[in-house]
């Protein structure tokens, strides 16, 4: 499939496109919201995990989460801001300045929320598909769009593979069947 047929996929199917994220974006929040998962949930923590990320070092340096993070206004506004424009933008789907300020919004909470949960989740699904409503609808940037995230969710799965088989997990066969039948 080349650039054109993808361009001519998504224009065509633009607005369906845009109601399913947002419509799992606002079930994902909702999520969020019953798992005390929300930055005005986490109670102004204070213990931070940068790892070896250059770009959680640089935020954690200049204090940009702990404004965030300790402050009750402020982590409620961005929550508010996540959800409020992710709804907008359902309603909306043609006002590119909600599609940005969620995509923004989302990219502050994500690494926000990483330095403080002592963990960096992998989990990016939502601000990667977010960038392809970012382009216009019908414009060629669309299909490059589609395609970067198609192959970075492949890269995700074959490195995952990668590491699985060098690591011989696959060889483990107690580790195996216990993942593949258990039920808990």
């Amino acid at each position: 499939m080349n650039n054109n047929q993808k361009v001519d996929l998504i224009s065509k199917n633009y607005s369906l496109l845009n109601n399913f994220f947002y419509i799992y974006v606002l079930l994902f929040w909702v999520i969020k919201y019953w798992g005390n998962l929300q930055l005005h949930q986490l109670s102004q923590p204070v213990l931070t995990y940068v790892g070896t990320d250059p770009l959680y070092w640089a935020l954690v340096s200049i204090g940009f989460p702990q404004v965030i993070a300790t402050s009750e206004v402020l982590s409620i506004a961005l929550d508010l801001i996540i959800f409020v424009s992710a709804l907008a933008s359902l309603i909306f789907h043609r006002k590119k300045v909600l599609n940005v300020t969620f995509t923004v919004s989302y990219f502050i909470y994500f690494l926000v929320f990483n330095i403080y949960m002592a963990h960096h989740f992998h989990s990016i699904g939502i601000l990667f598909v977010s960038l392809l409503f970012l382009n216009n609808k019908g414009s060629k940037s669309s299909g490059k769009t589609f395609s970067f995230i198609r192959f970075y969710f492949f890269f995700m799965l074959f490195s995952a593979f990668l590491w699985k088989f060098f690591r011989a997990n696959f060889l483990d066969f107690k580790r195996s069947k216990h993942l593949l039948f258990s039920s808990e």
